[in-house]
């Protein structure tokens, strides 16, 4: 039989099995939904529903595969795991040795060997990486990964736990990072990796906002679900929190009303936020009010008492009690000769505070006014004088 003509029966076949239907076919759009492989999509159907725990649809799924092409390694390989969580380990042997047959070099072999008791060089270089890993031992881990792997290509579980390792280590972050990402995407319908995913994004604060988006969205789904919320609820203790960050605190507290430590944490930050915010805006107000003062006093030195009475009129509208604006504006008014409005300001600027500083200026004020006082009164007397005097004056006129 020609290529063609196989793999026009195989798609025959398994569009008959499809329409025999069952429920491993009836499921909610996930992302293998428009493969053109009939068969690629049964396999993602069989890793979707095992990923899930449903190992009943899964069999249906792996079944399927295998009526098409009794060698298909992953169908194999999911075959065997059923069987070894039925404890049928009889069965599960048929499938790890016929894949051992059909792929030696799958990347699932050791990960089926394990489930069943069986050890391999292999096997026991990847758990003592674990070991090492579990102590703590993160950089020595890594190593002892990359040499139990090789050049063999490593399951999707595997690649996660070296992953993991990486992540812990004083560089690995990013390289972590971008493999988790990856595996992530290549496995969409396996929420495990997604979590992973997620959770390391919220170990660096630049990131974390992004991972607890990403853990607010897995914290409903039934497989991950609980883990995802743990990791949700620490990435927003761990947050440094800002009053734009309300709704990742809303949305949590939303599901999870009762938690006081997740409240108090938001509160405190803001409260914190709102505190710098103001005390910044106090303290660029202070620096506008010392340039303003200081633009003042050298308008002052250059004589120009327009800049100079602008200057300390700003500050005075936001301060009105300012001591520095108060006696500048005195001096303005004093070198005007304006000397009642220059104690004025003088007398102010005392009281505010630093009245020595302005004494000088505020007893040239005073004895100005005073003395304007003085010649006020006498030219007020001297009209008063003179006023009978021009009376007389004009009755004698109108008698002649």
């Amino acid at each position: 039989m020609t290529r063609g003509a196989t793999a026009s029966a195989l798609v025959a076949s398994l569009v008959g099995l499809a329409l025999a239907g069952n429920v491993a076919l009836t499921l909610p759009h996930v992302a293998y939904a428009a493969t053109p492989n009939p068969l690629q999509e049964l396999i993602d159907q069989g890793k979707y529903w095992q990923a899930h725990n449903r190992g009943d649809l899964a069999e249906q799924a792996w079944e399927k595969v295998l009526h098409a092409d009794p060698n298909q390694p992953d169908a194999l390989l999911g075959m065997g795991i059923v069987m070894v969580d039925r404890k049928d380990v009889a069965a599960a042997q048929q499938y790890l040795q016929k894949l051992r047959q059909v792929a030696p070099n799958y990347p699932g072999l050791d990960q089926l060997a394990q489930r069943l008791g069986q050890t391999t060089p292999q096997s026991e270089a990847i758990n003592n990486a674990r070991q090492l890993a579990q102590m703590g031992k993160n950089a020595s881990a890594v190593e002892a990964f990359r040499k139990a792997l090789g050049t063999q290509p490593a399951t999707p579980e595997l690649r996660l736990e070296y992953y993991q390792a990486l992540s812990a280590t004083p560089n690995g972050w990013d390289e972590a990072r971008k493999g988790l990402q990856q595996l992530a995407h290549d496995n969409p319908n396996d929420p495990r990796f997604a979590l992973a995913y997620a959770q390391h994004l919220t170990y660096r604060d630049t990131t974390r906002r992004e991972g607890i988006a990403q853990l607010e969205r897995l914290a409903s789904d039934p497989t991950v679900g609980t883990q995802a919320r743990a990791s949700w609820r620490q990435a927003l203790l761990w947050l440094a929190a800002r009053p734009s960050d309300q709704p990742l605190y809303d949305a949590y507290l939303k599901l999870v009303p009762d938690d006081p430590a997740v409240r108090a944490r938001y509160e405190s930050m803001v409260k914190e936020g709102t505190e710098a915010r103001l005390h910044a805006q106090e303290t660029a107000a202070n620096d506008a009010r010392g340039r303003a003062i200081s633009a003042g006093f050298a308008a002052l030195d250059k004589n120009d008492l327009v800049t100079a009475q602008a200057k300390f009129s700003s500050v005075l509208a936001t301060s009105p009690n300012d001591s520095d604006a108060l006696g500048g504006m005195g001096i303005v008014e004093l070198k005007q000769q304006h000397f009642e409005s220059a104690r004025d300001y003088l007398e102010r600027a005392s009281r505010a505070g630093s009245a020595a500083r302005w004494h000088e200026a505020l007893t040239s004020a005073t004895y100005w006014t005073l003395r304007a006082r003085r010649s006020a009164r006498r030219a007020t007397a001297t009209s008063r004088r003179r006023r009978p005097c021009s009376s007389a004056q004009s009755r004698s006129t109108r008698r002649t």
